[in-house]
C-alpha cells in the first residue's frame, strides 16, 4: 500500500474478495483489480500464485498468459515478479522463469520469502497448527508433512546468499518498502 488510495482500495478488494468471489478461498477478479489498482504494489506471489506454480510445474505457457493477463491490467512500475528459494520442489525453475519473463515484459523481479514463522526452529509450531486446524493427529501416517523449514524471516545476509546473482532484485525489496508510506489512523 504506497498510500490513502491504496490503503482504501485494498480494502474494497479484500471485502469484495470475502463477500462477491469467496469461492473456497477470497478471490477477485481482472475486472475488479483494474477498478482498484491505484495506491497499490503487486508481486506475483508464491507457488500459489499466478504465475511461480505453472512455471515450477513445467508450463511455462500458463505462466505466461498469466502475466499477460496482469501486464494488461497494471503498470509495469507496480507488478514485480517474485524470486524465492524456500526449498520447495521447483524454486529454482520457477525463479528461472520469472527472470526470463520479467525481461521479456519489461518488468523487475525482487526477492521475497514465504515467511509463517519467525525462526526454523519453529517450523514444528506450524506443523502443530496445521494439524489442530484440520483436526488431524500429529500420528496420522497419512497426514500431509510440511515439505521444508524454510519459511522463516530470512536476514539480509541470509537472502543475498541465496540469490548470489540477482543483487539488484534483492535491493528493489526496500525500494518496495520505501515506497510504502501509508500511516493507519488509529484515531478514526
Amino acid at each position: 500500500v504506497e498510500d490513502a488510495v491504496g490503503y482504501k482500495n485494498l480494502s474494497k478488494l479484500i471485502t469484495s474478495a470475502i463477500f462477491d468471489g469467496m469461492y473456497y478461498k477470497p478471490r477477485v477478479d481482472l475486472t475488479l483489480l483494474r477498478k482498484h489498482r491505484d495506491g497499490l504494489i503487486f508481486l506475483t506471489s508464491g507457488m500459489r500464485g499466478p504465475v511461480r506454480g505453472h512455471l515450477a510445474q513445467g508450463e511455462p505457457e500458463r505462466a505466461q498468459r498469466a502475466l499477460a493477463a496482469l501486464c494488461e491490467v497494471l503498470s509495469p512500475d507496480n507488478l514485480l515478479l517474485e524470486l524465492q528459494d524456500v526449498a520447495f520442489d521447483g524454486d529454482l525453475l520457477a525463479n528461472e522463469g520469472c527472470r526470463s519473463l520479467a525481461a521479456e515484459h519489461g518488468l523487475k523481479t525482487v526477492v521475497t520469502n514465504n515467511v509463517h514463522y519467525r525462526s526454523p526452529q519453529d517450523a514444528p509450531v506450524l506443523d502443530l497448527l496445521q494439524c489442530i486446524a484440520g483436526g488431524i493427529s500429529l500420528n496420522d501416517p497419512r497426514r500431509t508433512r510440511p515439505s521444508t523449514d524454510q519459511l522463516y524471516l530470512k536476514s539480509e545476509e541470509e537472502m543475498r546468499a541465496l540469490f548470489p546473482d540477482d543483487a539488484a532484485a534483492v535491493e528493489r525489496t526496500a525500494e518496495v518498502a520505501e515506497r510504502c508510506n501509508y500511516d493507519f489512523d488509529y484515531k478514526t
